[in-house]
């Protein structure tokens, strides 16, 4: 049997064990990053806006206004939650970005009422 058949055999059956297996082979991600990921690759692609904490906002009128750091280290291995970049960057005018923290994420405003990200 080759390597990649034990692999997903071994994903499969770590799958039918246990649910925390399955979250640390496949990695957990931060649950605000799940959803803003979401609307950020959701084709066709619609722009919104992130709303913080403080109160300010941040458009993405396009995909290419949202950078997610890598979910993979150099050599392709899915990294765990503690150890992946939590935050992301919005471009602005110009070469003007800004980094924000998932945890700053409070809302996610589609051009209606501004929908409340998980935890809020």
């Amino acid at each position: 049997m080759d390597k990649s058949v034990n692999t997903s055999l071994y994903y499969v059956i770590s799958i039918l064990k246990s649910e925390k297996i399955v979250s640390i082979l496949l990695g957990e991600m931060h649950p605000k990053e799940r959803e803003i990921r979401a609307v950020a690759t959701k084709a066709p692609f619609v722009p919104f806006t992130l709303v913080t904490a403080s109160g300010e906002r941040y458009k993405v009128p396009t995909p290419d206004h949202i950078f997610f750091f890598p979910e993979t280290d150099e050599d392709g291995i899915l990294q765990p939650e503690e150890e992946r970049a939590q935050c992301f960057m919005v471009s602005g005018k110009g070469v003007r970005y800004r980094l924000l923290f998932f945890d700053t994420v409070t809302a996610i405003d589609l051009g209606g009422a501004p929908s409340p990200v998980l935890g809020q």
